[in-house]
């Protein structure tokens, strides 16, 4: 869609409205469907298909040890890199394909649920994380995800360990709680934005992707406090 000029979030005759409503896109492999429409929006499907696995999922980890655990998570991201490297196209956007992803969260929970708690200091899995998206931008897509979900993890469990230890942080101040908040509807309707109003305002770049930025939080602010917030 980015290639073909503006766009519309929605149209009747779409061939993925019918999968949009039922949150599958993601299952078909026709590029007009996963990626039609408002693009972002295909990580839905993987999402959802994540929620209705969750209960299966705790009732499988709820009975292994925490190690088994690992091990379980460990295979399934060898696994999906075996997929991504032999199909990329298909494994992209498919939701078994970044399922693992979704392990590896779950496992962290548990385990600090158990009383694990991580002991690298929140400066160093930042950089963990910086070092990870720049040798991303040389490994073949989709596999920088795979590249980028353990330092990530490493973060988010280094971050979560402060909060139980009840160690304030800059990231509690509360505009940038509301931003986090928020962030979810700014995914959403930012490539929406950038698609149809690139190229079409008499800007200087700087001045469009500001112009850009603040009509896509706008969006978002309507989007969080006025659907899905109520």
């Amino acid at each position: 869609c980015a290639r073909r000029g503006p766009v519309v979030a929605s149209a009747a005759g779409h061939p993925g409205v019918g999968r949009n409503r039922v949150v599958v896109r993601a299952w078909s492999r026709r590029s007009g469907v996963f990626y039609g429409m408002n693009v972002v929006s295909w990580s839905l499907s993987g999402e959802a298909t994540f929620y209705a696995l969750f209960p299966l999922t705790i009732w499988v980890f709820t009975r292994c040890g925490a190690r088994t655990r690992l091990a379980l998570t460990a295979v399934s991201l060898g696994g999906a890199f075996l997929f991504m490297r032999h199909s990329p196209d298909l494994a992209f956007s498919l939701p078994f394909a970044r399922f693992p992803e979704f392990l590896v969260g779950v496992a962290l929970a548990m385990a600090m649920r158990d009383g694990w708690r991580s002991r690298v200091p929140i400066w160093a899995a930042s950089v963990a994380v910086l070092l990870a998206a720049v040798l991303s931008q040389h490994v073949t897509p989709p596999r920088p995800n795979l590249v980028l979900v353990l330092p990530f993890a490493l973060l988010i469990s280094s971050l979560a360990a402060a909060d139980v230890a009840g160690r304030p942080g800059w990231l509690t101040h509360r505009w940038l709680v509301v931003a986090g908040e928020v962030s979810f509807a700014f995914y959403l309707v930012h490539e929406m934005v950038v698609i149809n109003l690139r190229g079409q305002l008499a800007l200087p770049a700087a001045g469009e992707a500001a112009l850009m930025f603040l009509v896509a939080a706008g969006l978002a602010c309507a989007l969080h406090w006025g659907i899905v917030r109520p």
